[in-house]
C-alpha cells in the first residue's frame, strides 16, 4: 500500500491516498489522535481511521445507485449486501477508488473525478453520477489543516471528513457552540435539556452513551468542537465557503473512538447543493 507522510514538528500524518485518501495516522509527538483498533474496518469495507465522505452521505437512495458494473471487481460489496445493507459506497465513492495526488514534506494535494478508473470501471458508473473532488492537507506546527471541495453534474452532493478519533481510555465529553436543533436522521429537533444550555448556546455530551446525531455551529459559517477526557483535549475547526455547514457526531456506546464529521452541508440526509466546500483544522491543545 502507497503511503504518504506529512510532517511538521510534533505532528506526523499518514494517508493512504490509492485506498480513498484515508488518512490512517495524525500523531502530535507520541499520542496517536485516530483509533487504530478501527483498522479491520478500513480492511472490511473503507470506513475506519480517517475516510472521507462524499459525493453522498450515508447509504444512497435506492434510485441513485450505480449500475452497469461487475460486483465481483469489488470484494468488499457482498460483504456489505451480506449485512442487508444496497449501497455498495456507503458515504460515496470518494473513500473506496484511488485518488490522483502529488506531495511535498508537510502538503498532500489530491483529486478524484467521474471519468477516473477503479479496476477498469469509471468512478461516475459506481457512484451513480459524474463528480469531482478535491482534497487538500497541509501540516504545520498548529496541527493539520485540511480543505475539501466537491462538484456533481445532475444531483447535490457533499463532502466531509468521518475521523475516527481515538477517545484515550475511558469516556470524555464533546462541547461546542451550537443552535438550539440537532438533526436526528434527517429530522431537526430541539436539542434536550439535559444536554444544551439554552443561555450561553453550549452543548456538552457525555461519551458514555450512544450518538449519532448532526450539529449546526452556532456562527453559522464556522464551528469548533472539543473532545476532552483523560488523556487529550483535541478541538475540531470547520468552516463552510459556500454557507452550508454541520458536523455529524458519531458514538456507538463503549466504543473507544467518536466521529467528529464536518459537512458541506446543512442536512447532509437532503442535500440542495450541487457542489460543496469545508475547512476542518485538527489540534492536540
Amino acid at each position: 500500500m502507497t503511503e504518504v507522510v506529512l510532517q511538521s514538528g510534533e505532528y506526523r500524518a499518514v494517508f493512504m491516498p490509492l485506498q480513498g485518501m484515508n488518512m490512517v495516522s495524525l500523531k502530535k509527538g507520541e499520542i496517536e489522535l485516530i483509533d487504530q483498533s478501527t483498522w479491520p474496518l478500513f480492511e472490511e469495507r473503507f470506513a475506519g481511521l480517517g475516510p472521507v465522505i462524499g459525493p453522498h452521505f450515508h447509504r444512497q437512495k435506492d434510485e441513485f445507485l450505480g449500475s452497469g458494473f461487475n460486483e465481483a471487481l469489488f470484494p468488499h460489496i457482498a460483504r456489505v449486501k451480506a449485512n442487508g445493507t444496497k449501497d455498495p459506497f456507503s458515504h460515496g465513492i470518494a473513500r473506496y477508488a484511488p485518488w490522483n495526488y502529488s506531495a511535498s514534506e508537510t502538503k498532500i494535494k489530491a483529486t478524484i473525478c467521474g471519468n477516473d478508473l477503479w479496476r477498469g470501471c469509471q468512478l461516475k458508473s459506481l457512484e451513480g453520477t459524474d463528480f469531482s473532488m478535491e482534497y487538500i492537507a497541509e501540516i504545520g506546527g498548529n496541527g493539520l489543516n485540511i480543505s475539501l471541495n466537491v462538484n456533481c453534474e445532475s444531483r447535490p452532493c457533499v463532502a466531509g471528513l468521518h475521523t475516527y478519533y481515538a477517545i484515550g481510555g475511558g469516556t470524555g465529553v464533546i462541547s461546542s457552540q451550537i443552535k438550539s436543533e440537532y438533526n436526528d436522521g434527517g429530522a431537526f429537533k430541539p436539542i434536550p435539556d439535559r444536554w444544551y444550555n439554552r443561555a450561553h448556546s453550549h452543548i456538552k455530551l457525555d461519551l458514555n452513551q450512544e450518538i449519532d446525531f448532526g450539529f449546526l455551529p452556532s456562527e453559522g459559517s464556522h464551528g469548533r468542537m472539543l473532545m476532552e477526557s483523560a488523556s487529550r483535549s483535541l478541538l475540531i475547526g470547520y468552516e463552510s465557503i459556500n454557507g452550508e455547514l454541520s458536523c455529524q457526531v458519531f458514538h456507538p456506546k463503549g466504543a473507544s473512538f467518536v466521529c467528529i464529521e464536518p459537512l458541506s452541508a446543512k442536512n447532509p440526509r437532503i442535500l440542495d447543493n450541487y457542489s460543496g466546500s469545508v475547512k476542518i483544522s485538527i489540534e492536540l491543545i
